[in-house]
């Protein structure tokens, strides 16, 4: 395979919200199967496009890559091919730079109306790749999410069986009526997903929260539900609603207090 094909076929996978570990032959002395360059993909479940070599070295490589991409960490690796490390009789040494390349904030928006219209907005703004789904047309469409991976018309529970909700995934229920929204939080419960969060009042919440009960789920004990969605910023616009959302996933996803930095003595202030 070369390696424009190996670039597109990485490049596919992560539009699809897909991780992947690019691993790279980065240095040789003596007798090595590969040169300088050679490339070779690595997925989740331990697959692989290219090669570095094939037998002992490229199964450690592998498993180190596979490793890697569970611990979101990219690594550089020297390998002995000798007898007692890889059982390989080379005698020669490889290093290999195994890059992790996944998306670290993922956004499915699950309703299309108006604040799901701004939320998408929004995260276009900050590069957050974003899906969004809704069981009407009109609703779920490029021209009213341009910047979209894609828009999905459909049941939440088919939709989010197609897409690739993971760890880094945050999912926003913002739907229409509340059918739909049990419906996307039913869905939702399942997944991987780090957040889910969804629109409504208290009242609606708790009703909601007893329809999953009697389903024999438990969203009220899962600390991944946010519900009422978002963050108390004021404001009842969509963009004040989206910019609340955004605000609240932005804050658990890297663990921050969501106080007002002159609050916090030792935080680095932002800078340019």
């Amino acid at each position: 395979m070369t390696h424009p094909e190996l670039l597109k076929a990485l490049s596919d996978r992560l539009a699809a919200g897909q991780a992947a570990a690019l691993a790279t032959v980065t240095g040789s002395t003596g007798s090595a199967p590969r040169e300088l360059g050679a490339k070779m993909l690595v997925f989740p479940d331990g697959t692989i496009m290219g090669t570095i070599g094939g037998g002992r070295l490229e199964a450690q490589v592998i498993e180190d890559a596979v490793r890697a991409l569970k611990d979101g960490t990219s690594l550089s690796k020297s390998y002995e091919l000798e007898p007692k490390a890889l059982g390989m009789y080379c005698g020669g040494k490889v290093e290999v730079f195994i890059d992790v390349l996944a998306e670290t904030l993922k956004l499915v928006i699950l309703g299309g109306g108006h604040v799901g219209e701004k939320l998408g907005a929004l995260a276009a703004f900050m590069g957050v790749p974003h899906w969004v789904v809704d069981d009407r047309a009109e609703y779920a469409s490029a021209k009213r999410f341009p910047n979209a991976r894609q828009a999905i018309v459909g049941q939440p529970s088919t939709a989010l069986g197609s897409l690739n909700i993971d760890a880094n995934t945050a999912i926003a229920i913002v739907t229409r009526c509340h059918g739909f929204d049990l419906r996307c939080l039913v869905s939702a419960l399942p997944t991987k997903a780090f957040y889910i969060g969804m629109i409504g009042s208290r009242a609606k919440t708790k009703r909601l929260f007893d329809a999953c009960e009697s389903k024999g789920l438990s969203p009220a004990e899962d600390p991944r539900v946010h519900a009422p969605i978002g963050l108390d910023l004021g404001g009842r616009t969509p963009e004040a609603i989206a910019l609340s959302i955004m605000a609240e996933i932005m804050r658990l996803r890297h663990g921050a207090s969501g106080e007002p930095l002159s609050k916090e003595p030792n935080h680095e202030a932002h800078t340019l």
